[in-house]
């Protein structure tokens, strides 16, 4: 991990506080306010989090990204993947693989250690899956969607596969009718939808981590 140094402007109108890694390129003025009288306040090497041991399931998830626009997006769900432990990410259609820097600027690092492979067309790896006996999952809305909250105690014991949509349309009818459930995550206020690599992290903690039943097929 890199060293860090906290800098303070000096300008009142200002004020800003910020951190700045020692060995870049030194700063000649405030990147706020462009005053160049400002403090070296503090040097100090970030906490590295410990990896914590937790109760999870070893149950197969795999996960299928079809058409995601966002490239910052496909690299936060890189990184969340690589937490979660999901065996691997399939990339469809339009969504962005890591040769996209954009992606690799939001993984930092995960596009490395997660094993990934890309389709031009989804239904090809889900049909594959669906054959292999996975139990298919979409995050979706809309009326016929399961609570995920609600579902993950009673899901089978089968290799899961996690089937992601684009952010605008939504997730391909043909693919839906490969799927065995539609599950939804619980939303309390004015808007009806996350972002996608939010709606994601929160669905992949659910599957690896929430108690299930261990009597399920």
């Amino acid at each position: 991990m890199q060293n860090h140094v906290v800098y303070h402007c000096s300008n009142p109108d200002c004020g800003f506080r910020f951190p700045y890694q020692p060995d870049r390129q030194p700063l000649s003025s405030c990147p706020r306010c462009g005053c160049d009288q400002f403090d070296q306040e503090t040097f100090y090497e970030p906490v590295k989090v410990q990896k914590q041991v937790h109760q999870s399931f070893d149950q197969t998830i795999e996960v299928v990204l079809e058409n995601i626009r966002s490239a910052f997006n496909v690299g936060s769900i890189f990184r969340t993947s690589d937490s979660a432990g999901i065996k691997m990410l399939h990339l469809c259609g339009m969504t962005s693989t890591p040769e996209n820097p954009k992606v690799s600027k939001t993984a930092l690092g995960a596009e490395f250690s997660l094993a990934w492979d890309y389709y031009p067309d989804s239904l090809e790896i889900i049909r594959d899956r669906h054959a292999q006996g996975y139990h298919i999952l979409a995050l979706e809305g809309g009326n016929e969607a399961i609570n995920l909250q609600n579902l993950i105690p009673v899901l089978p014991s089968k290799p899961i596969l996690l089937v992601l949509g684009s952010e605008v349309s939504g997730l391909d009818p043909r693919v839906l009718s490969y799927c065995h459930q539609i599950v939804s995550i619980p939303m309390s206020g004015f808007k009806d939808s996350l972002n996608v690599a939010v709606a994601y992290g929160i669905a992949a903690y659910f599957l690896r981590y929430f108690p299930r039943n261990n009597n399920n097929q």
